[in-house]
């Protein structure tokens, strides 16, 4: 193993257990009840940014990368059209309203489309970069922030679930995990004026951003390596 990636691994399963732990079902409720919310929030995103910091400069350090499989080439268009839908969910998750996982307001806007549109949206984000980097570092990197969405939404599954057997089984009901499946099923109905043409604006901002500045940023070309030759470098 390369110098630094037994520090990076454990960083990244550090990373993971920030949030898989604190914020599981049985152990959050006690924490709350331990410190109140505004000091569970405080805890929370203490031990979560330390765990981040270490993240970061363990993938620094793993400076020498390993290439560890040819992604098919299709994967890259595939990314390219795929990341609005992953840019909306999360803008619609950071815009509206959604009460608290043990209180839920009633599915609105992106929640008709997703019952927990920014975790999915996350993880739809972190799969697609998974199918199309074949270095170890981002494929760490990219893993490691799947498993977080995974675990959110696991976790707050559990919840609704829990909630369902106490009488709120209707937003459970009404809602999908997979985008779109509610409405696709009659289960749901868009809304596309809770929706607002604002946030698909912004959608489309963000989206562009990403596709155009990732060059700058990152060092690789979205739209070239979808449509031209291409290299993804670690």
């Amino acid at each position: 193993m390369p110098p630094g990636f037994a520090a990076f691994l454990a960083a990244a399963v550090a990373l993971v257990a920030s949030h898989a732990v604190l914020s599981a079902p049985a152990v959050r409720p006690l924490l709350v009840r331990r410190f109140g919310h505004a000091g569970f929030l405080a805890l929370y995103s203490a031990v979560s940014l330390a765990a981040l910091a270490a993240f970061v400069w363990g993938y620094r350090a793993a400076a020498v990368d390993l290439w560890l499989y040819q992604p098919p080439p299709v994967l890259r268009m595939v990314a390219v059209a795929a990341m609005p839908l992953a840019v909306f969910l999360v803008v619609g998750r950071l815009t509206t309203p959604c009460g608290t996982p043990d209180d839920p307001l009633p599915p609105a806007g992106v929640y008709r489309v997703c019952r927990f549109p920014g975790s999915v949206g996350v993880l739809l984000w972190a799969a697609l970069h998974l199918a199309n980097v074949g270095f170890a570092r981002p494929v760490i990197l990219f893993a490691t922030m799947a498993v977080i969405a995974l675990v959110a939404v696991v976790n707050n599954e559990r919840v609704r679930r829990r909630l369902a057997r106490g009488g709120g089984a209707a937003h459970l009901a009404e809602t999908s995990l997979v985008p779109f499946a509610a409405v696709a099923a009659r289960r749901q109905r868009l809304a596309w004026a809770e929706i607002g043409w604002w946030r698909l604006a912004l959608t489309l901002a963000v989206y562009l951003a990403l596709l155009f500045g990732h060059a700058r940023v990152i060092g690789v070309d979205p739209l070239a390596s979808a449509f031209g030759p291409w290299v993804m470098f670690p």
